[in-house]
């Protein structure tokens, strides 16, 4: 379009100077050369016209010679023959030589013309040597002139060849920029397309899902039976795994189109840990599986990074690893990296099926899935997922896998270090009584911690162990015992601190937060005072009775967020579009308003900025949180822009809604 910036465009290829100049200078190296070949050739030539005149002269005089010495042979030869040859024979004698008398007898002069004679032969051989070399010399500047100009001629013609050749080049290149630049505006124009569509799909199953998981949290806070409760269960089992799917598609969508951005900050390393693992317990104990986080020492406190994104790939890691093992453990083992100070590898280690060698790449490929038993278990895309999330943090993701015998995927990252590594408990002794993951997990724990670990099978055996020390066991954690009788024994001799790991103290997942706790006050970190205070127990939200606004287009949605808000004793007026929301906050006072961007007539932007734009400035400021099934951070950008406090995405939940309700508490605090 006329009014859009035109892109830069790559400037199609010409001649080069280099080019015309060499075949310039090749040309008038030719010229020169013909030049030289021309005029050596004129110097031969006339050289060798100089030798044959001298050498014609030479022989007229020989033959005169011969003739002399004819006539003196014989003795009747006149007195005129006689000076004529002695003229000939002066002429041709070394200056240095005897000049003959007039009355020369004649054996002086036949000898005189034999020596004349002998001297012209000489001359004559000289000049026909020298003679004979000038004609060759002329024939080989013929051979090297012709040769000379053939070559210049085939050289010309090789460069023009080359520069034809060239320019079609040039011509088929500027074709092919163009048809490049052609697909890379339509690929831009499909990304674009793709991008717009993934995200109105997104917005559009967003939307219904926050009626149907808003209904099925309804329903669990109602009397239900069992069967019941297990069907509200799958339901809100099956939108979860909806959502992670729709997660999963825009994540990639945004990879691909190069809109990915990281947020770094501070993020709490061991907290983020312990959350994720926190989150996959109730699906792992629920498969039997062992679940446990083991930190080793020297993990930093604290770290600049993108807390979310990083959460994201443990998430998907975890998920994975309890969901392709049948029986066993998952743990997650966090270090740091001995060999390259400042590396953190977060490992992911199960006892699942494995993945054979030659699959171990593709895994990492979008769409990608295993045959055989791991088949049709998700979208493939966790894993392609991850990959691009943690190169993009500076990090990689590798795998370590054989069939049946699990698989380790390390994600390492190099974040900046904000605070010191965590000190380790002071040192301990413990007792661990039986032999399942769990306990190898608390085992490793503690003796990377520096404690005493004494390991028996049994709790006949853990007496006995307690009977062979002095001191008794700082902590001792134990599986359930046979009876009741005999553990409560275990637990009166063998030191302070004894457990099942059944009991809620060490109930799965295994994590060194608990581990913390078990071994004392002394053993527990400490809260630097950089990190928030956790929210009073006594700034309860739910006796504020809040007034709350929830403006939506979708009676659906605003039914559900209402009855939610209501179940949280919060008092809610509705608005169907932005123009009557925007109305009714302006009239009357509200704590919340609960905001949906994308309305009819008026969509939510506008309201909030007309809303923040015609508020009293005497009143309170209205809390306005946006509702939106757009998951782009551009959009929550412009939400945050025009005045909102917070952008929301589609479905909300209970646990979304308690949490903006703590912070409207906090903010109505004295």
């Amino acid at each position: 379009m006329s009014g859009e910036a035109a892109e830069p465009q790559m400037p199609l290829a010409t001649p080069s100077i280099e080019d015309r100049s060499l075949l310039d200078g090749r040309f008038a190296l030719g010229l020169i050369l013909m030049v030289l070949i021309t005029g050596w050739s004129i110097a031969s030539v006339n050289r060798a016209k100089v030798l044959q005149a001298d050498l014609h002269a030479l022989q007229v005089e020989v033959e005169a010679l011969d003739t002399a010495w004819r006539a003196l042979h014989h003795a009747s030869a006149t007195d005129t023959e006689r000076i004529a040859a002695r003229d000939t024979l002066s002429r041709h004698r070394p200056a240095d030589a005897t000049p003959l008398g007039a009355n020369a007898d004649l054996p002086t002069l036949v000898e005189a013309v034999e020596e004349g004679r002998q001297t012209l032969w000489r001359r004559q051989r000289a000049r026909s040597a020298e003679l004979e070399a000038a004609w060759r010399s002329v024939n080989a500047v013929t051979i090297v002139g012709i040769a000379g100009v053939g070559i210049t001629l085939f050289l010309l013609h090789v460069n023009r060849r080359r520069l034809l050749h060239a320019e079609a080049m040039r011509q088929r290149l500027a074709a092919a920029l163009k048809e490049a630049e052609s697909a890379r505006e339509a690929a831009q124009r499909a990304s674009r397309a793709k991008s717009d569509f993934i995200a109105t799909v997104s917005h559009e199953i967003r939307t219904p899902m926050t009626a149907i998981l808003g209904t099925m949290e309804l329903l669990q806070h109602t009397p239900l039976t069992p069967q019941q409760r297990d069907c509200v269960a799958v339901i809100n089992s099956g939108g979860d795994a909806l959502l992670g799917v729709i997660n999963h598609v825009l994540d990639l969508s945004r990879i691909e189109s190069g809109h990915l951005e990281l947020n770094l900050e501070p993020v709490e390393l061991p907290a983020l840990l312990d959350g994720v693992v926190l989150l996959f317990a109730g699906h792992a104990e629920s498969r039997g599986l062992h679940l446990s986080l083991i930190e080793a020492p020297g993990l930093p406190a604290r770290v600049m990074a993108d807390g979310p994104r990083l959460r994201q790939v443990l998430v998907n890691l975890l998920g994975n690893a309890i969901k392709f093992t049948e029986r066993g453990a998952v743990r997650l083992f966090a270090e740091p990296d001995v060999e390259a100070p400042g590396v953190i590898r977060l490992s992911v280690i199960d006892t699942g099926v494995g993945v054979p060698e030659a699959d171990q790449q593709r895994i990492f490929d979008a769409f990608s899935q295993l045959g055989g038993p791991a088949r049709s278990r998700g979208t493939g895309l966790g894993l392609s997922i991850s990959r691009r999330l943690a190169r993009a943090m500076g990090g990689e993701l590798s795998v370590k896998s054989a069939p049946g015998a699990g698989s380790a995927f390390t994600f390492t990252l190099s974040p900046v270090w904000l605070a010191e590594p965590l000190p380790g408990p002071p040192p301990s002794s413990a007792l661990i009584v039986g032999e399942n993951p769990t306990l190898d997990a608390a085992a490793a724990q503690l003796t990377l911690w520096g404690a005493e670990v004494v390991r028996v099978p049994s709790h006949n055996e853990a007496l006995a162990a307690r009977a062979a020390r002095d001191a008794p066991f700082n902590v001792a954690i134990a599986e359930e015992a046979p009876s009741p009788t005999l553990a409560q024994r275990v637990a009166r001799v063998v030191g302070p601190q004894a457990l099942t790991d059944a009991e809620p103290q060490l109930s799965r997942p295994m994590r060194p937060a608990r581990l913390r706790a078990l071994l004392g006050p002394a053993a527990a970190p400490q809260v630097s005072a950089a990190e928030p205070a956790a929210p009073s127990a006594a700034a309860d939200p739910f006796v504020l009775a809040p007034r709350v606004l929830v403006v939506d287009d979708s009676i659906t949605n605003r039914l559900v967020v209402t009855q939610l808000l209501k179940a949280l004793g919060c008092v809610c007026v509705e608005a169907e579009d932005g123009e009557e929301g925007a109305a009714r906050a302006l009239a009357e006072p509200f704590d919340l308003i609960f905001m949906d961007t994308d309305m009819p007539r008026l969509d939510g932007l506008s309201a909030t900025e007309r809303i923040r734009a015609q508020a009293p400035k005497d009143h309170d400021r209205v809390m306005i949180f946006g509702l939106s099934g757009h998951a782009d951070p551009e959009d929550r950008a412009r939400a945050l822009a025009v005045g909102m406090d917070d952008y929301l995405i589609k479905p909300i939940r209970v646990a979304t809604l308690r949490e903006v309700l703590a912070r409207l508490s906090a903010r109505r605090a004295p």
